[in-house]
C-alpha cells in the first residue's frame, strides 16, 4: 500500500483532531452546516457493517415451503421453513451456495456448485436433510453454464453444458430422479439460448456471432425471426405452452426503447405489448403457468409499474402501499398467492418480505443492516435540466437532512460504465455523504443506458467532450438553483466515473474544489487495446470510444485521456485503486501517479493490495469510506469521524 498526503492536509487534520478529539467528531466548518440541525453522525462502521445475515429466500412452486441461506456460527447454511406447520429445518451439508432454485416437485432444490474448477449441477432433497447434495453432472472436466425447468416434465431439467465437446455448450435433458441424461440439441458453437415447449422440444434458438450480432432462428424457417447488432438487447422467455406459436421477449431491436414484445415463432411478426414513453423497461414478470405478462417496471424518473394483472396490482399496493417504492418479485408459488418481494426506497435499504395475497399480509424475512438508520437518512429527489446543446437530461439530488438546502457543499457522483444509469432507490454511499452534510448529485449524462439507443449514441466518441460538458451543466444547474456553494463542490466517481473526475479536474481546473477517482480509467487508448482478445467488447469500445488502429482516432483517445492532461490538475485529488484490478489494470494508476508527481496538486492516494475493480472486503470498505470523509471534510467543510473506532 502506497500513501502520501499533502503537508497542508496533515497539519489541518492534526489541528482538527486536537480540537475535537474529546468528542470523536470533526465538526463541519462550512457556513451552511454550522448551526444546522443535522441528524447524528453515523460512523463508517455502522454504515458498512455486514449488510445481511440471510438471503436468497425462495418459495416452493406449491407455496408450502420457504428456503433461504443463513449465516450460522460464521458459516452459511441452508434453512427450510414449512409455512403451513411452522416447522424449521437446518440442512448442515448444504453450504456455500449463493443461489438455488426449486424443482417443480416442491421437494428438491437445484444449484450450481463447484466440482474442482468447474461448476456442476447439484440436487438437494429437502425431505432428507441428512443427505449430501447429489451431483447430476458427475463428469470430469464438464462445466454447467445454465439450466431451466420444464413445466410439462416436473422431474426434468434442461442443462446447458460442454459434455460432448469441451469447447461447445450443448443442450441436454437430465431426469433429476434417476440422473439419466440425454442430448437434445447442438450449439454449433453459436447457439447460446434455446426456446422450447413445455416438454423440451426445441422451437427456436438464439445464435450469437463473434462480432456481437445475433439472431433468433426457428426450426424450418430460413429467415431469422428477429435479429440485432451488438447494440441491440434481447432477453428471452422459455417453456412456451404446447400449441402456442408466440414467445415474450424484451428487445430494442428495430426500435429505440427496450420494450416488451410478443414474437410469433412462425411468421416472425412482432407485437409491442408495452413500451414506456421516455425510458427503457427495466424488468418484466410473466405467469409461467398461464404464460401471460403480469407487470412491467421502469423509471420515469421515479419507479413506475404497469400491471397487466390488475388484481395483482391492487393486492401489491394494498400490502406495500402506494408511496414510491422499488420492488422486485424474486420468487413465488405457481398460483402467485405467496410471493417473495425485495423492496427499497431512497431512505429505506433493501428489505425482503413474504407476501400472502390471500390474507393480505406481509412478513419481514430479512433487511439490510442500514434499514435501522432510515430516520437519519435524507430524501432523494429527481431533477431535470437541459444541457448546453439543448439535450434534456435527468438525475437525482439528495439534500442533507436538517439543513436549509441552500448553498451547500456538494459532491457530484458520476456513475461508472459509462453504460449504466442512476435510478431512484437506496444508495448507501449517497446517504453516507449526505449524513456528513453534503448535497449529492447524480446525472444520467448522454451515453447512459435506460433512455433508448439514440440517447446512448449521443455519447458516441464524446468521452471527455460532451459527456463531460453534461456534468458541468448539471453543476451549473445546481448552483443556479441555489443548492450548491460554487466554491465547495467535489466530483467523485468509480471506473468511468473516476475517469470523469480526473478529466474534470484537468479540463475545468477551477470548477471543483477537489476530486476523487476510484479505479479510474486514465488512458483510453490503453483501455481499448486491453479488449483485443474479446471481439465483442472490442467492437463495442471501438464504436463508442474509438479505434486505436485508426491514427486519427488514436490521437483523439490520447487527447481525451487523463494521462495526457494531468499537468493541468491543480486542485486536491484523492485516488484509489485495486492492485488486482483486471478491468482497469493498476498500470492506469501507476502511470498517472508518475505524471501527477511532476506537478504541485495536493495528492492523496490508497492502493488496496487485495482488491480488484471493486472494494469488497469490509475492512477495506471502512478504510475507503474513512479516507473519503476526511478528505472531503478538509476540502469541502463537512463533518467526519475524528478517529477510527
Amino acid at each position: 500500500m502506497t500513501h502520501t498526503l499533502s503537508l497542508f492536509s496533515v497539519f489541518l487534520w492534526i489541528a482538527l483532531l486536537a480540537s475535537d478529539g474529546a468528542a470523536g467528531v470533526i465538526h463541519a466548518t462550512h457556513p451552511s452546516l454550522q448551526g444546522a440541525d443535522l441528524p447524528r453522525l453515523i460512523s463508517a462502521r455502522e454504515f458498512y457493517r455486514r449488510a445481511l445475515d440471510r438471503w436468497g429466500h425462495s418459495v416452493s412452486p406449491d407455496g408450502k415451503r420457504l428456503a433461504w441461506i443463513e449465516i450460522r456460527d460464521g458459516k452459511p447454511v441452508f434453512r427450510l421453513h414449512l409455512l403451513d406447520t411452522g416447522q424449521h429445518t437446518v440442512m448442515p451439508r448444504f453450504k456455500h451456495v449463493p443461489k438455488f432454485d426449486w424443482l417443480l416437485d416442491s421437494r428438491h432444490v437445484l444449484f450450481r456448485g463447484f466440482a474442482g474448477r468447474n461448476r456442476h449441477l447439484f440436487l438437494v432433497d429437502t425431505d432428507a436433510p441428512w443427505k449430501a447434495p447429489r451431483d447430476l453432472t458427475p463428469f470430469d472436466g464438464v462445466n454447467v453454464r445454465s439450466y431451466f425447468l420444464l413445466l410439462g416434465k416436473p422431474e426434468s431439467v434442461m442443462v446447458v453444458m460442454n459434455l460432448r465437446d469441451r469447447d461447445a455448450y450443448d443442450l441436454y435433458e437430465i431426469n433429476a430422479t434417476t440422473g439419466d441424461h440425454g442430448f437434445r440439441d447442438s450449439s454449433g458453437g453459436v447457439v447460446t439460448e434455446w426456446i422450447t415447449d413445455r416438454d423440451g422440444k426445441v422451437l427456436a434458438r438464439l445464435r450469437k456471432a463473434a462480432d456481437g450480432t445475433w439472431s433468433v432462428q426457428a426450426d424450418g424457417r430460413p429467415v431469422p425471426l428477429l435479429s440485432g447488432t451488438l447494440r441491440d438487447a434481447l432477453a428471452l422467455t422459455t417453456n412456451v405452452p404446447d400449441g402456442s406459436t408466440t414467445v415474450f421477449v424484451t428487445t430494442n431491436a428495430g426500435r429505440d426503447k427496450l420494450s416488451l414484445v410478443k414474437l410469433d415463432l412462425v411468421t416472425g411478426e412482432e407485437e409491442v405489448i408495452f413500451e414506456a414513453p421516455d425510458s427503457d423497461i427495466v424488468n418484466f414478470w410473466i405467469d409461467i403457468h398461464a404464460y401471460t405478462p403480469l407487470l412491467v417496471r421502469y423509471f420515469d424518473p421515479m419507479p413506475r409499474y404497469h400491471f397487466f394483472d390488475r388484481k395483482l396490482g391492487r393486492d401489491l399496493q394494498g400490502v406495500m402501499g402506494t408511496a414510491p417504492i422499488v420492488y422486485n418479485m424474486t420468487s413465488g408459488s405457481l398460483d402467485h398467492t405467496r410471493l417473495v418481494l425485495r423492496a427499497e426506497t431512497d431512505r429505506q435499504a433493501v428489505s425482503t418480505y413474504l407476501v400472502d395475497r390471500v390474507s393480505g399480509t406481509k412478513e419481514l424475512l430479512t433487511a439490510h443492516s442500514a434499514t435501522r438508520l432510515a430516520e437519519d437518512f435524507s430524501e432523494t429527489l429527481p431533477i431535470r435540466f437541459t444541457a448546453r446543446d439543448g439535450l434534456p437530461l435527468s438525475g437525482y439530488l439528495t439534500l442533507p437532512k436538517g439543513t436549509d438546502k441552500k448553498r451547500l457543499p456538494m459532491v457530484l457522483r458520476v456513475h461508472g460504465g459509462p453504460w449504466l444509469r442512476d435510478t431512484w432507490r437506496f444508495d448507501l454511499e449517497t446517504q453516507f455523504l449526505a449524513n456528513r452534510g453534503y448535497a449529492v448529485m447524480t446525472v444520467n449524462f448522454r451515453g447512459s443506458t435506460g433512455f433508448g439507443k439514440a440517447f446512448m449514441e449521443k455519447g458516441r466518441k464524446e468521452f471527455g467532450r460532451r459527456m463531460q460538458d453534461d456534468l458541468i451543466d448539471a453543476v451549473d444547474w445546481g448552483i443556479a438553483r441555489g443548492y450548491a456553494d460554487p466554491e465547495k463542490i467535489a466530483i467523485y466517481g468509480h471506473s468511468y466515473g473516476g475517469y470523469a473526475a480526473l478529466m474534470a479536474l484537468a479540463r475545468t481546473p477551477r470548477k471543483f474544489a477537489a476530486g476523487i477517482s476510484a479505479m479510474g480509467v486514465t488512458d483510453l487508448a490503453l483501455l481499448v487495446d486491453s479488449f483485443r482478445g474479446d471481439p465483442q467488447k472490442l467492437a463495442w469500445w471501438i464504436h463508442f470510444a474509438g479505434d486505436t488502429n485508426d491514427p486519427a482516432e488514436h490521437r483523439e483517445l490520447k487527447r481525451h485521456s487523463p494521462i495526457t492532461v494531468a499537468e493541468h490538475i491543480e486542485r486536491p485529488l484523492l485516488m484509489f485503486h485495486g492492485a488486482r484490478d483486471s478491468t482497469v489494470p493498476r498500470k492506469h494508476f501507476d502511470r498517472l501517479l508518475a505524471e501527477l508527481r511532476k506537478g504541485d496538486a495536493p495528492l492523496d492516494y490508497l492502493v488496496f493490495p487485495d482488491e480488484g475493480h471493486v472494494v469488497i472486503k469490509r475492512d477495506n470498505k471502512l478504510k475507503f469510506a474513512r479516507r473519503i470523509e476526511r478528505f472531503l471534510a478538509t476540502h469541502l467543510g463537512g463533518r467526519a469521524d475524528a478517529w477510527e473506532r
